[in-house]
């Protein structure tokens, strides 16, 4: 697959910009890039790039983990919601994700026998999971 640089004048000319739809939610850059990729470009994921962020300690929590997964589940919930026309696969994708749900939440029980980073991997997808629906 080939990647190309996107130009300030891309962006400029299709009138992408982040969305102010996600100023208290996060999820700007999901949306962003999403709509760059129905554009045609192709978004690819750097292993190799030095990223740091200075993480507040408001945000450096277990309560803030959570509530980060279930945000991102309920913009990528209501981006795919947005996505399928069909009512048939709408029904097929919330039954998919309410079985899930049970999954996970009998999962997250056993998970923390195998150590807190287990448990919170698990509560993590139930409660993006949770998000998907409510999306």
């Amino acid at each position: 697959m080939q990647y190309q640089e996107v130009s300030r004048e891309t962006i400029k000319d299709n009138k992408v910009y982040f969305s102010t739809e996600f100023n208290f939610s996060g999820g700007e850059d999901t949306d962003f890039f999403s709509r760059l990729t129905a554009l045609g470009f192709n978004i690819g994921w750097n292993y190799n790039a030095k990223v740091y962020e200075i993480v507040d300690d408001s945000r450096a929590n277990f309560k803030w983990v959570l509530k980060r997964a279930y945000n991102n589940g309920l913009i990528t919930g209501n981006m795919k919601a947005k996505s399928i026309q069909n009512i048939f696969k709408k029904v097929l994708y919330i039954a998919d994700k309410l079985l899930k749900i049970v999954v996970f939440a009998i999962l997250t029980v056993p998970a923390i026998l195998f150590g807190m980073s287990v448990f919170t991997n698990s509560l993590v997808r139930l409660f993006c999971t949770v998000g998907l629906i409510s999306g």
